[in-house]
């Protein structure tokens, strides 16, 4: 039985991930928030969606409570057909990259 600390552990399994392609059989992958919750401030939400794809998917998915539309993460990835890492890169973009006009946050 090997008795590792966790920061060895994880040492290693970030060296073997680094590993060129051929050599590779493993990826890690981050742990996803189970929600994704998106507030709009400067621009209506319908305004966005027709001017961004991740938007309007995300509309057509979510439940408005209080002004916070949310959906979770798994099925927005899964009906939009992408990587569901990729989601939260994308809201990071949108909201930095929209002038203030959303905020998100995660569950």
């Amino acid at each position: 039985m090997l008795d590792l600390k966790k920061e060895v552990v994880l040492t290693m399994l970030n060296s073997l991930e680094k590993l060129s392609p051929e050599k590779r059989f493993f990826k890690l992958e981050g742990i996803l928030p189970e929600k994704i919750g998106i507030r709009f401030h400067t621009m209506k939400p319908e305004e966005m969606a027709k001017q961004n794809d991740f938007i309007r998917h995300f509309l057509e998915l979510a439940k408005d409570h209080q002004g916070v539309y949310s959906v979770s993460t798994q099925r927005l990835a899964y009906e939009m057909n992408i990587n569901p890492f990729q989601i939260p890169k994308i809201l990071f973009s949108l909201q930095n990259n929209q002038n203030g006009h959303i905020s998100y946050d995660t569950d």
